[in-house]
């Protein structure tokens, strides 16, 4: 079905994606707290829908997930919707949330991957690698490399292991013979840079950059060093697969309409024309565990118009999602992605959390809290960071009022401060 409805026009996608937020709305009303009147403006006497009144509803924030969780869980999961599941984050943000995944939400997003990889040609016979810490289920990875084959698609995954040494992770792409790397993308700038000092070089045919966009630098470098080409799937815990990157038309982004329902709106909740920058709101389509009715993403994105491609899904021009940046000590990078944010901010009863190169071998940690952090607490955090990076720096910690942000007005995760001199 959805190598067809990519090129639905217009209308028959609104009303596949009104079907869909019909049963949604009818849903989260009945048995989810959160939305019991929320959603009230657009109910008629009948239990009909206003569409026309859309846009009276509130807009859901990332600190409504993070501190009306137990209200915004469904009291009953629909017949088909499968067991739910539990994902945790804190995006680039530093502001942690734990979300509520139905089995039927993750199977259906899993055919819009399929999708994308498909319209790049990375199909079942490519040898695809992904980095991991914990393997699918949640256990940890205690050795360097699984070899996985999906037996629904027939596909090959190597799992290896991501706290292994750079050299040891590029011998094991090179022995699996791995065409596609699938990871964190400062992760993979971090590879890269290493496969360019290597005598022989890794080559791959393609990089698939996680967690955030890609640079043009980055783009560049991937060539460089791989002979890859970078793909940047646009995607995250809350609204899986998003957008993916046009098979033709590389710098453009295609919102998967059929996953869900989107709005890019202005400062004051007007939609936006194409060419102009604005919020990325979504509403998923297919969640019944823990619904979202227009919730904005935290990023913001440039309204594109029709694509050459000839695909009827709405174009995204750019994507000024929020991104980490990577820790430059002398003679080595270290990117923190995907590394035990819950323990850290468990640990300092923390909102939110920064982690700032401030100096060569420093880092600061500022976070958001009602008191200090105790020296037993800060110490644990310490510890972990230390042998997180594996490199001797010092680390000191600031309580802030709120994380500063950037000259985009985002906040970020991490950032590195250094003068350009020093960060090169």
């Amino acid at each position: 079905m959805l190598m067809e409805s990519q090129y639905w026009p217009p209308e028959k996608m609104l009303a596949w994606q009104r079907t869909h937020l019909h049963d949604l709305l009818h849903h989260a009303r009945a048995n989810v707290a959160f939305y019991r009147q929320r959603l009230d403006c657009v109910f008629r006497s009948d239990g009909a829908i206003a569409w026309e009144r859309w846009h009276e509803l509130p807009i859901l924030t990332r600190a409504d997930l993070r501190d009306q969780r137990p209200a915004m869980q469904s009291s009953f999961i629909p017949p088909g919707h499968g067991r739910t599941g539990i994902a945790k984050t804190s995006g680039s943000t530093g502001v942690p949330i734990t979300y509520s995944i139905s089995g039927n939400a993750f199977a259906v997003a899993k055919q819009f991957w399929h999708r994308f990889y498909h319209l790049h040609g990375i199909g079942a016979d490519i040898v695809q690698a992904e980095h991991k810490v914990y393997l699918p289920g949640g256990k940890r990875m205690s050795v360097d490399h699984i070899e996985h084959r999906n037996a629904q698609t027939g596909k090959t995954v190597h799992f290896i292991n991501r706290n292994l040494e750079n050299e040891r992770k590029l011998a094991l792409l090179a022995n699996t013979k791995t065409s596609c790397l699938v990871d964190a993308t400062n992760h993979i700038e971090v590879l890269a840079r290493a496969n360019l000092r290597r005598a022989q070089p890794v080559a791959l045919r393609w990089v698939v950059g996680l967690g955030m966009g890609i640079t043009n630098a980055q783009r560049q470098l991937f060539r460089q060093s791989f002979g890859a080409l970078a793909l940047s799937p646009y995607s995250s815990t809350e609204g899986n697969l998003m957008a993916f990157q046009c098979a033709k038309v590389i710098q453009n982004f295609h919102i998967n309409s059929e996953l869900l329902f989107h709005e890019i709106l202005d400062h004051d909740n007007n939609p936006c024309a194409p060419g102009q920058v604005g919020r990325f709101i979504i509403t998923p389509l297919f969640n019944a565990a823990q619904p979202l009715i227009r919730y904005d993403t935290g990023d913001l994105v440039r309204a594109g118009t029709e694509c050459a491609c000839g695909s009827g899904l709405p174009v995204l021009a750019e994507i000024a999602g929020r991104s980490d940046e990577i820790f430059r000590f002398p003679g080595q990078e270290r990117a923190l992605a995907r590394f035990g944010d819950e323990l850290v901010q468990t640990a300092l009863a923390a909102e939110a959390c920064q982690y700032a190169q401030t100096e060569p071998l420093g880092i600061q940690v500022r976070y958001v809290a009602g008191v200090d952090a105790s020296d037993e607490a800060c110490e644990r955090v310490r510890q972990h960071l230390l042998d997180v990076l594996k490199v001797d720096i010092s680390i000191g910690f600031v309580r802030v009022a709120r994380i500063p942000v950037n000259a985009g007005g985002k906040q970020q995760r991490v950032v590195c401060e250094l003068p350009a001199g020093l960060a090169s």
